[in-house]
């Protein structure tokens, strides 16, 4: 294979890197909070509402907008879609996580 044949197929595989790292970080981020937003294994109550609280916060704010957010403090580039998609998938496997955990209990 030429060079330029890579150069032409990299760029098509740029979004599937950029959605396979941000999953791959927002389920890394999702464990530990839906460890320290789960009831019955945080020790205190503080704690526990404020890990929900992140978790309902980082939920109601839509991928695209995350997108936005971080395009104009990291700039341009793959790395800002990365971020957001970490965000929008950590904050819903957080979530499905702890729909689990509490036994019933919804955030």
């Amino acid at each position: 294979m030429s060079d330029t044949y890579l150069a032409r197929q990299t760029p098509l595989f740029r979004p599937v890197q950029i959605a396979l790292v941000g999953t791959v970080v927002g389920a890394l981020v999702s464990v530990p909070l839906a460890f320290l937003a789960a009831q019955n294994i945080t020790p205190h109550w503080l704690l526990c509402r404020m890990a929900r609280g992140l978790v309902g916060f980082v939920r109601s704010i839509p991928d695209f907008i995350w997108g936005l957010i971080f395009v104009s403090a990291v700039g341009l580039g793959p790395f800002p879609g990365t971020l957001a998609l970490a965000l929008g998938s950590g904050g819903m496997l957080a979530r499905q996580a702890l729909r689990r955990d509490d036994r019933g209990r919804n955030l």
